[in-house]
């Protein structure tokens, strides 16, 4: 079993705080021996942000299949709106175990980008099917004024136009063969494949877990963000309700 670690916290008061040297934290989570994650802790209302809109997700992918169907946008790429089906899981099979709804989180439109751009790039581009709640970007500039020493996270973030949200729902899986599907997650054929986020800065919730519409504790210890170090050692993350945590590319 992977080794369960926690993830180096950064209180949200210290990013606001320009007197703060953040530099051992930030080291610690982005240096040559960090996960290339930190968490922000103590963000103003988050928690109510974060109970509001995660049970939407699975509201969302139990309706019928025509209503979510109606909210593919496949010009994208099925970077707007619902997705269902559309990667791969490791081992190359479609990965039906999950669903995605994407949005803007900043704009619903780009009325300011020149046709030629968006038509090249329509799953930055295309506009929302519907308004996603923002949850993040209260501490992304902060945190990227901390970092600007090295890359200009700030100014990509204040310049770009091209945030994407995913409000990710995990079905519940068929209990069938269970001594298969242990070996299945055993060799990590169930896991999605290994990849880099394609944004500069990715903000992650916790996973919440539901049932019978409502909030249960994990049910499987081994469940959660799992991370690749640079030695190639595979880590769980920890990462606690209360906090964002934040990803480099």
């Amino acid at each position: 079993m992977a080794r369960k670690i926690s993830v180096v916290e950064i209180p949200y008061e210290q990013l606001l705080d320009p007197s703060a040297d953040l530099t051992e934290a930030l080291w610690r989570g982005f240096g040559p021996d960090g996960l290339g994650i930190v968490t922000v802790s103590g963000v103003p209302d988050y928690p109510a942000l974060r109970d509001a809109l995660l049970p939407l997700a699975q509201q969302f992918a139990d309706l019928p299949n025509d209503v979510k169907q109606a909210h593919e946008h496949a010009a994208s790429s099925y970077n707007v709106g619902w997705s269902h089906g559309k990667e791969a899981l490791r081992s190359g099979m479609p990965d039906t175990h999950k669903g995605s709804f994407y949005a803007n989180p900043l704009q619903d439109t780009h009325d300011g980008v020149d046709r030629d751009t968006a038509s090249r790039y329509r799953s930055y581009y295309s506009p929302n099917l519907y308004v996603q709640q923002q949850l993040s970007n209260a501490v992304g500039q902060p945190l990227s004024q901390q970092e600007q020493a090295q890359l200009d996270f700030e100014g990509q973030l204040r310049r770009s136009s091209c945030h994407k949200a995913r409000l990710l729902h995990y079905f519940p899986t068929n209990c069938g063969d269970q001594q298969q599907q242990q070996q299945q997650v055993a060799a990590g054929e169930d896991w999605c494949g290994w990849h880099l986020d394609h944004g500069a800065l990715t903000g992650l919730t916790s996973a919440m877990y539901i049932k019978d519409g409502q909030q249960v504790p994990c049910p499987d210890p081994s469940a959660g963000l799992y991370i690749c170090d640079r030695s190639g050692e595979v880590v769980q993350a920890a990462i606690p309700p209360g906090h964002i945590a934040y990803q480099l590319w």
